[in-house]
Protein backbone atom coordinates (compact mmCIF):
# COMPACT_ATOMS: atom_id res chain seq x y z
CA UNK A 1 0.00 0.00 0.00
CA UNK A 2 1.45 3.37 -1.05
CA UNK A 3 0.95 5.77 1.55
CA UNK A 4 0.24 10.01 1.26
CA UNK A 5 -0.22 12.57 3.29
CA UNK A 6 -1.23 16.33 1.78
CA UNK A 7 -1.25 19.32 4.11
CA UNK A 8 -3.26 21.82 3.72
CA UNK A 9 -2.72 25.01 5.40
CA UNK A 10 -2.89 28.52 4.79
CA UNK A 11 -6.18 30.85 4.67
CA UNK A 12 -7.63 31.18 1.23
CA UNK A 13 -10.04 28.59 -0.52
CA UNK A 14 -7.36 28.01 -3.67
CA UNK A 15 -5.22 25.89 -1.27
CA UNK A 16 -7.40 23.92 0.27
CA UNK A 17 -9.55 22.92 -3.61
CA UNK A 18 -5.55 22.75 -4.72
CA UNK A 19 -5.05 19.89 -1.95
CA UNK A 20 -8.46 18.28 -3.07
CA UNK A 21 -7.72 18.15 -6.51
CA UNK A 22 -4.13 17.22 -5.58
CA UNK A 23 -5.28 14.08 -3.57
CA UNK A 24 -7.99 13.21 -6.99
CA UNK A 25 -5.24 13.11 -9.44
CA UNK A 26 -3.09 11.17 -7.33
CA UNK A 27 -5.60 8.57 -6.19
CA UNK A 28 -6.27 7.89 -10.48
CA UNK A 29 -2.17 7.86 -10.71
CA UNK A 30 -1.43 5.78 -8.10
CA UNK A 31 -4.65 3.58 -8.46
CA UNK A 32 -6.39 1.56 -5.77
CA UNK A 33 -3.17 0.47 -3.63
CA UNK A 34 -3.17 4.40 -2.27
CA UNK A 35 -4.26 6.24 0.78
CA UNK A 36 -4.46 9.40 0.52
CA UNK A 37 -4.61 11.80 3.78
CA UNK A 38 -5.46 15.61 3.10
CA UNK A 39 -4.63 17.29 6.87
CA UNK A 40 -6.17 20.35 7.26
CA UNK A 41 -4.89 23.17 9.20
CA UNK A 42 -5.51 26.93 10.22
CA UNK A 43 -8.38 28.71 9.25
CA UNK A 44 -8.59 26.45 6.61
CA UNK A 45 -10.72 24.44 9.25
CA UNK A 46 -13.35 26.82 8.46
CA UNK A 47 -14.30 25.05 5.03
CA UNK A 48 -14.92 22.08 6.37
CA UNK A 49 -18.25 22.65 7.74
CA UNK A 50 -21.72 23.41 5.99
CA UNK A 51 -22.46 25.96 3.45
CA UNK A 52 -19.09 25.71 2.87
CA UNK A 53 -17.93 27.35 -0.45
CA UNK A 54 -16.14 23.97 -1.20
CA UNK A 55 -19.14 21.37 -0.07
CA UNK A 56 -19.23 20.39 -3.41
CA UNK A 57 -15.80 19.65 -4.00
CA UNK A 58 -15.24 18.11 -0.47
CA UNK A 59 -18.07 15.70 -1.22
CA UNK A 60 -16.67 14.53 -4.77
CA UNK A 61 -13.36 14.16 -3.28
CA UNK A 62 -14.49 11.79 -0.34
CA UNK A 63 -16.34 9.83 -2.81
CA UNK A 64 -13.43 8.00 -3.12
CA UNK A 65 -12.63 5.64 -0.56
CA UNK A 66 -9.04 6.23 -0.78
CA UNK A 67 -9.28 9.74 -0.03
CA UNK A 68 -9.21 11.04 3.51
CA UNK A 69 -9.92 14.62 4.52
CA UNK A 70 -8.89 15.14 8.47
CA UNK A 71 -9.17 19.16 10.15
CA UNK A 72 -7.02 19.66 13.26
CA UNK A 73 -8.64 19.82 16.13
CA UNK A 74 -6.03 22.56 17.64
CA UNK A 75 -7.16 24.65 14.47
CA UNK A 76 -10.79 23.98 14.92
CA UNK A 77 -10.53 25.19 18.47
CA UNK A 78 -8.71 28.29 17.21
CA UNK A 79 -11.40 28.81 14.96
CA UNK A 80 -14.50 27.81 16.77
CA UNK A 81 -15.30 25.10 14.59
CA UNK A 82 -16.84 22.18 16.12
CA UNK A 83 -16.99 18.80 15.43
CA UNK A 84 -20.74 18.26 14.31
CA UNK A 85 -20.42 21.21 12.20
CA UNK A 86 -17.85 19.30 9.79
CA UNK A 87 -19.09 18.06 6.67
CA UNK A 88 -19.91 14.13 6.33
CA UNK A 89 -16.88 11.80 6.07
CA UNK A 90 -14.44 15.03 7.23
CA UNK A 91 -12.63 13.62 10.65
CA UNK A 92 -10.17 15.15 12.86
CA UNK A 93 -7.02 14.82 14.33
CA UNK A 94 -6.10 16.15 17.94
CA UNK A 95 -2.86 17.85 16.03
CA UNK A 96 -1.66 18.13 12.24
CA UNK A 97 1.84 18.72 13.14
CA UNK A 98 1.74 15.67 15.50
CA UNK A 99 -0.22 13.62 12.94
CA UNK A 100 2.03 14.47 10.58
CA UNK A 101 5.19 13.76 12.17
CA UNK A 102 3.78 10.61 13.19
CA UNK A 103 3.07 9.35 9.86
CA UNK A 104 6.33 10.28 8.13
CA UNK A 105 8.24 8.68 10.84
CA UNK A 106 6.10 5.27 9.67
CA UNK A 107 7.21 5.90 5.86
CA UNK A 108 4.52 7.92 4.65
CA UNK A 109 4.74 10.48 1.93
CA UNK A 110 4.44 13.69 2.36
CA UNK A 111 3.60 16.73 0.34
CA UNK A 112 2.79 20.63 1.78
CA UNK A 113 0.17 22.90 -0.29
Amino acid sequence: MKHLLIHAHGNTPELLAAALRSARNTNVALGPDADIHVVAQGPLVRLLIGGSPLSADIAETLENANIHLQACENSMNGAGVTTTELLQRVSTVPSAVAYLAERQWDGWAYISI
